[in-house]
């Protein structure tokens, strides 16, 4: 019997998801930060870019305290920068993260946590 406990879960830790991918149907978004890392550092800048995947950038709304939009266009991918302020109102270390994007004559809404940290 414990072998087979071990199996399901060493296949569970395969089955998890990256916490910066959303898909749905056909459409899929995946936040990129630049410094390959998963976190954010209080106080130093970062660029998150969004790549997508059968979502219209045009369409694609983005919601989070400290984000700002760099001026390029790009038909698949979307990239913002933030750099955290600790003085900030972040909630448990982390920037909260909204996107809303069109589906089937609807919106479809998915909220990314990103943890940030100090150095």
């Amino acid at each position: 019997m414990k072998p087979l406990y071990i199996l399901l879960f060493l296949s569970s830790l395969l089955l998890q998801r990256n916490d910066l991918v959303y898909e749905k149907d056909n459409q899929r978004v995946e936040v990129v930060i630049d410094n390959g890392s998963e976190k954010l550092v209080y106080g130093k800048r970062s660029v998150l870019t969004f790549f997508l995947k059968n979502v219209n950038p045009g369409s694609l709304h983005i919601i989070g305290l400290g984000l700002r939009p760099l001026p390029e266009h790009y038909p698949n991918k979307v990239r913002l920068e933030i750099t955290p302020d600790a003085k900030s109102n972040y909630e448990k270390d982390e920037l909260k993260m909204i996107i809303s994007l069109p589906a089937k004559g609807k919106r479809r809404v998915h909220t990314f946590y990103i943890p940030i940290t100090r150095e």
